[in-house]
Order: C-alpha cells, then sequence, then structure tokens
C-alpha cells in the first residue's frame, strides 16, 4: 500500500517530496555501504597477507607511508622469525567483525585465528589518492610493544 502510494499518486506535492527524500535516502545508503565494501576489501587483503607472513602481497592495500616504513619494518622481523613458529603459526585466517566509518578514517575490527591462537584487534583504514588503504605506522624512535586488545590460546 505505501509503496503504491509513493510510485502512483501524481500531482501531489507532498507526496513528491517524500519520493525524493526516500530516493535520495536509499541513494546515500547504497554509497556508504558501497564505501564500507571498499574499506572491508583494503582491509582484509592487507590483513590476509599480513596475518599470513606475506609482505609482498600487503603493498596494494597499504597507504604509501605504510608501504615505505611498515611493511620493510615487517620483512626485517619476518626474517628473525623462527621458521618452525611461522610454520606452526599459520594458516591464519582473519574474520572482520565490525568497520567503523568516519569521513575518510576508518577502523575495521577483526579477528585472526591461527592454529596457535586467536587475536582481536582493530586496523585504520584511511582514503589516499580516492582509494582505501590500510594506514599501520611504525615508529622507528618508540620502543616495540605489541598492542593486543585480548588473546586467548586456541584449543
Amino acid at each position: 500500500m505505501i509503496i503504491r502510494t509513493l510510485f502512483f499518486v501524481k500531482n501531489n506535492k507532498v507526496m513528491s517530496k517524500t519520493r525524493l527524500v526516500l530516493v535520495l535516502g536509499l541513494l546515500a545508503l547504497m554509497a556508504c555501504n558501497s564505501e564500507e565494501h571498499k574499506v572491508r576489501q583494503a582491509a582484509q587483503g592487507y590483513l590476509d597477507a599480513t596475518a599470513n607472513y606475506d609482505v609482498q602481497g600487503a603493498v596494494p592495500y597499504a597507504t604509501k607511508q605504510t608501504r615505505e616504513n611498515t611493511l620493510p619494518f615487517m620483512e626485517k622481523l619476518i626474517a628473525l622469525t623462527d621458521t618452525a613458529y611461522i610454520a606452526s603459526n599459520t594458516p591464519a585466517t582473519v574474520v572482520i567483525d565490525s568497520v567503523q566509518m568516519l569521513d575518510d578514517t576508518s577502523y575495521v575490527f577483526y579477528t585472526k585465528t591461527t592454529p596457535i591462537k586467536v587475536l582481536s584487534h582493530k586496523i585504520c583504514v584511511v582514503k589516499e589518492d580516492g582509494q582505501w588503504l590500510v594506514d599501520v605506522i611504525v615508529r622507528a624512535d618508540a620502543p616495540f610493544k605489541p598492542v593486543i586488545d585480548t588473546m586467548t590460546v586456541a584449543q
């Protein structure tokens, strides 16, 4: 009944405004969902790659600063990591739990599961040159201190 009223009533200015508001609202919702989808794609690509020690696989999803600073740092850490540990910690799966959209910056909350642990954390995704890319900054002058929101051992 409502749909019929919205689309078949003619010469009614109030209904025309209502239709316009509904159409614009639906378009805005679709645009938001489209942007959120792009954020999810960038985060998923980056996280899937890094969770499985594939630094080069993360490059297309990373900001320029992350590509130039964080990913080379990750490669150095991986080179120092015992290969038996890497083998026991893969394959890893990442599930995106939620996305918090804030203009040109978004936060993606995710859960990473490996054969030896489960980790929940968040990552920042920003819009850079019109693309949503992961922004992870490692400061060389800061002491190394991993940040973990929650961690449980997989059983």
